[in-house]
């Protein structure tokens, strides 16, 4: 382990920065449409803050979509882009880099155009309640010979928040699905030990490590704690 096992791998400077605006620079009112193949493609910024309802957002997103779609659409038979308005040369150039055929046909695809809601205020929650764990978390991923800087895993996957539970059933600080779990730790009807910090802690340690024995690097086990180490080692060999 050095200090470069967390790098940036070239390339993918703007999709980092996407997320790291994600999460520090919109909060749970605000958002962004972007296109999901390449998410630093910012289409527009939607602000939700005078809009309480989730039904006025969701109609206010789904309506967004189909504006941008079809914009899309018109871009695909553009021959000459100075003839277009401001806000599709707009859009024109966003995809300068992109050299697919056809790029805004299948930009305009269904599930293509997606909302990402922004995580600022959630994060900046998730720094004040991780005090009580984040010390303790370093010294059990230390002890057992991993990179600490694992343990800020669980500021994406809950903000550190005990309660946590997802719409697919993970639950914890560490997000662990109930059939992981069982591997490392005990869950039945009646214990849960998802929901203790520092025994999901050390559960995720022994997760993290076997995905490293079994990849090779840290970054591809940290892919493979969403993704599960069996696809993510068949799709680096098919690729490599």
């Amino acid at each position: 382990y050095s200090g470069e096992a967390f790098a940036v791998p070239k390339g993918l400077e703007a999709r980092v920065e996407f997320w790291v605006d994600i999460y520090s620079k919109y909060t749970t009112h605000q958002g962004v449409m972007h296109d999901s193949h390449n998410p630093e493609i910012v289409f527009a910024e939607l602000d939700f803050t005078a809009a309480q309802s989730q039904k006025v957002r969701r109609q206010v997103i789904k309506e967004k979509k189909k504006e941008i779609s079809a914009l899309l659409l018109r871009l695909d038979s553009v021959q000459d882009p100075s003839q277009l308005t401001a806000a599709e040369l707009d859009v024109y150039r966003k995809y300068d880099g992109i050299s697919e055929p056809r790029k805004f046909k299948n930009a305009a695809v269904k599930g293509r155009v997606r909302f990402q809601l922004g995580q600022k205020d959630r994060f900046i929650q998730g720094v004040y309640y991780s005090g009580r764990y984040l010390k303790q978390m370093e010294e059990i991923f230390r002890n057992d010979g991993l990179p600490i800087e694992l343990t800020r895993l669980p500021f994406v996957e809950s903000s550190f928040n005990i309660y946590a539970r997802s719409k697919v059933g993970a639950s914890g600080v560490w997000q662990f699905m109930r059939r992981t779990a069982r591997n490392y730790m005990h869950v039945d009807s009646l214990v849960d030990e998802r929901n203790d910090p520092l025994r999901a802690t050390r559960a995720s340690a022994r997760l993290l490590k076997s995905n490293f024995q079994l990849l090779g690097n840290w970054p591809l086990a940290l892919t493979a704690y969403n993704h599960g180490p069996t696809g993510v080692l068949k799709l680096t060999q098919k690729l490599s």
